[in-house]
């Protein structure tokens, strides 16, 4: 797989070493403000491990119009059941994934079928109890998922940004990733996808 460029990898393993580390590179005058995110961070990187989780990075790239657009790319990998065609189990994404705001469309991308969805979700941002007290971020989301051909095993790339106006251009570097994505053979133990 090819991951596009722009994007550092974030830890997925021994994650709270690598936090530490870090904070040594960050300037004196953010060093509080770390001190308060650094948590949450952990946190987040420590859930998308258990959610099996093979890559995960924040890249920085320029928009055409020059903006800096700051984006998160994960990607998974994910037992899918029994042995099938991997079209029904596009199929079966498709309808799983159709819901009002979000785009879905099955793609035929070097030979095998792809499915991207693409939508602009609001999440509660923080961790106060009280719900109404929450922010709310919007963000822009595109999401690939390619199937293993004998349709056991899925790989789903997710980019996400802040910069919601931005999001759109960010559809042909997903393409692209797409088209990359391979599963390795039977028998290897890590990971089936890849990275």
């Amino acid at each position: 797989m090819k991951l596009p460029d722009g994007y550092h990898e974030l830890p997925l393993n021994d994650i709270q070493t690598a936090i530490d580390a870090s904070e040594n590179l960050v300037p004196s005058e953010a060093r509080e403000s770390f001190a308060e995110v650094a948590p949450a961070i952990g946190n987040l990187l420590a859930e998308l491990r258990a959610q099996h989780t093979g890559y995960c990075g924040i890249g920085r790239h320029t928009a055409p119009d020059g903006t800096v657009v700051t984006s998160w790319l994960t990607i998974s990998d994910l037992g899918y059941g029994p042995e099938r065609n991997p079209r029904l189990v596009v199929a079966e994404l498709v309808t799983d994934r159709s819901k009002p705001g979000t785009y879905v469309e099955p793609v035929e991308l070097d030979g095998r079928t792809v499915l991207f969805t693409e939508s602009t979700p609001t999440f509660l941002v923080g961790a106060d109890s009280d719900e109404h007290d929450r922010l709310a971020a919007t963000v822009h989301q595109i999401e690939a998922i390619v199937v293993a051909d004998d349709g056991t095993r899925i790989a789903a790339a997710i980019f996400s940004t802040a910069d919601v106006a931005y999001g759109a251009y960010f559809r042909t570097m997903m393409m692209s990733l797409a088209t990359s994505m391979r599963f390795r053979v039977p028998g290897d133990t890590v990971s089936s996808l890849a990275l």
